[in-house]
């Protein structure tokens, strides 16, 4: 999943086992200010408990601290299976 406001979202989490947990970082674009986040989906036809952290920049020095708990939606029909050799994979860290 692409998350368009990356510097804003702080924390995404969904929910595994009963718990909230986060997601996993694939890659993130700083110029465009997103990033890719993957996470498990045990079921396509059941709703998928997620929670958001955000921080906004109110202007002279005063930020505002939000979260927020959400459900996410899936059309199984529209459901693709990717194998998973083909599942995108995070940039190996530059060496000093």
């Amino acid at each position: 999943m692409n998350l368009n406001d990356s510097k804003t979202v702080t924390s995404f989490q969904t929910e595994v086992g009963g718990s909230l947990v986060e997601t996993g970082i694939v890659s993130k674009d700083e110029a465009q200010n997103s990033r890719i986040v993957t996470f498990d989906v045990p079921n396509l036809t059941t709703d998928l408990n997620a929670h958001v952290a955000y921080q906004v920049d109110m202007g002279g020095g005063k930020l505002y601290n939000g979260q927020a708990n959400f459900r996410l939606l899936f059309d199984p029909t529209q459901a693709v299976a990717i194998p998973s050799n083909e599942f995108p994979s995070a940039p190996e860290p530059e060496k000093p």
